[in-house]
């Protein structure tokens, strides 16, 4: 609630001529249209908490939503499980990030450091704060039978390989984690997982053989949304 009431004063006393001259100065510099830049910078403002100046010093218009992906899955792959966890523990870990040069100044502008927190927060993050072991960005390969994935080569073998954002293993078993930044509103989560089973099922599977794992859970985490997803 805090957060829409902060929004609510941003938006109240806004300088909305300041703000369209800076669209407008946007789009003769990029090219973007208007209406993409207005919808962008919204997106940014309520995703980031970016006012529409921060947007222009800190490139937002330039991040691409992979870009801005690829910086928040290294976050989540270096931030200490044992540090500060809260939403300005995150925040000073993004900074000494770009301090380092691991992120640029857009990059650590444009990670989501409520969304971050709040995953941590969470049951999920919870019970990875208490693991007893944790692997992040976890590549593997696996050779299996390509009849598994193409029924018309049965004996022929194919190589499986992926990277897996996280799993943990605690008293329950095994858990795989995916992390989706994926731009999506509250109730469309289940719609946007079935894109998503195929690959996960793949992956689920190899950890399963890779890990001996006799019981193996897999969640997507969506960070628009804060929600848990168990397939």
């Amino acid at each position: 609630m805090s957060k829409v009431k902060y929004m609510m004063g941003r938006l109240l006393h806004m300088n909305y001529r300041s703000m369209f001259e800076t669209i407008e100065k946007l789009h003769r510099k990029t090219g973007k249209s208007r209406l993409w830049l207005l919808g962008d910078m919204i997106f940014c403002g309520l995703r980031y908490g970016a006012g529409y100046m921060d947007y222009m010093l800190f490139a937002f218009y330039g991040l691409t939503p992979a870009q801005r992906g690829t910086a928040l899955h290294l976050v989540m792959e270096q931030l200490p499980l044992d540090g500060d966890l809260s939403e300005q523990g995150v925040r000073r870990f993004v900074e000494k990030l770009v301090r380092e040069d691991f992120l640029t100044p857009q990059q650590g502008e444009a990670i989501p450091v409520g969304q971050v927190a709040r995953f941590y927060q969470s049951d999920l993050g919870q019970k990875l704060a208490k693991a007893k072991t944790v692997r992040r960005e976890f590549k593997f390969s696996l050779l299996v039978d390509a009849g598994e994935y193409f029924p018309a080569a049965p004996g022929e073998e194919l190589m499986l390989q992926g990277v897996v954002d996280l799993w943990f293993e605690d008293e329950d078993g095994v858990t795989v984690v995916d992390f989706k930044s994926d731009r999506i509103l509250p109730g469309e989560e289940a719609c946007r997982t079935q894109e998503y089973r195929p690959q996960l099922a793949a992956y689920s599977r190899a950890l399963k053989t890779i890990l001996w794992a006799e019981k193996l859970k897999t969640v997507l985490w969506f960070f628009a949304t804060g929600t848990a997803v168990e397939l």
